[in-house]
């Protein structure tokens, strides 16, 4: 089960308008999900260190940005640096180790970056994004992470993001950091005909990623319908 990566998007946190607490209990139902999934109680924010069949090390740390408690806010991501810091330092302790090469990533529901070519605004709804995804960012480029993992938009996208420079009152400090590869994944299981699915992609679909060499990997999406068999929409090396 370790090599199962349960992350919460912003229809799995219960949300309590009445009921708005500091101490974050409307997670707890979510909690007892993945502990019952995994056998012991897990946070939800963690790290996964998996190895595959063919011996290939990941490590992966899951961030809850599903902390909005409000309504009219629940579609926004955001982490907060008192949960994101912890992950991301843990996994770039574990990258250090001395041993064999290790692809680290970070997943979580909400995207870093635009997978839609237009955002449409709605009356009762603010257009997604995540609050805190150049913080996020940062923190990727700081430990070293490679890519980070997320779905939301129901809509398959592969991207990435690099920060160049930080600024500061005291000028500019560049960076000399790789870009952090920013993987999205469709709908698994929404209907094509209650406008869940963007018309660019028409289907359900699943994007799975191998990872080869230092930095380098192949991503591959899968799509399927109730009444059509499975086929690769794309498949790209980069």
């Amino acid at each position: 089960t370790n090599a199962v990566v349960i992350a919460p998007g912003n229809h799995d946190i219960l949300i309590s308008e009445t009921e708005l607490t500091r101490d974050f209990s409307n997670e707890q139902p979510f909690r007892d999900l993945t502990a019952l999934f995994y056998g012991r109680a897990v946070p939800n924010e963690r790290i996964h260190d998996i190895r595959d069949a063919k011996g290939r090390h990941f490590i992966l740390g899951v961030l809850n940005s599903s902390r909005p408690r409000h309504l009219k806010t629940m579609d926004y991501g955001y982490v907060g640096i008192d949960r994101s810091e912890p992950v991301f330092e843990s996994l770039g302790k574990l990258r250090l180790r001395p041993r064999d090469p290790v692809w680290a990533a970070v997943v979580l529901h909400h995207h870093i970056l635009s997978a839609a070519m237009v955002e449409e605004p709605e009356r009762e709804r603010p257009v997604s994004m995540t609050l805190d995804a150049g913080e996020l960012v940062a923190l990727a480029h700081k430990h070293g992470v490679n890519a980070m993992l997320h779905g939301h938009q129901h809509m398959p996208f592969v991207g990435q993001v690099q920060r160049l420079a930080e600024f500061s009152s005291d000028g500019a400090t560049p960076l000399k950091c790789a870009p952090v590869r920013v993987l999205g994944a469709g709908s698994a299981g929404a209907r094509v005909d209650d406008n869940r699915i963007p018309q660019e992609v028409n289907a359900n679909s699943v994007s799975y990623y191998e990872p080869f060499g230092e930095e380098g990997f192949i991503a591959t999406c899968v799509e399927y319908l109730a009444r059509r068999n499975p086929r690769v929409a794309w498949s790209i090396a980069l």
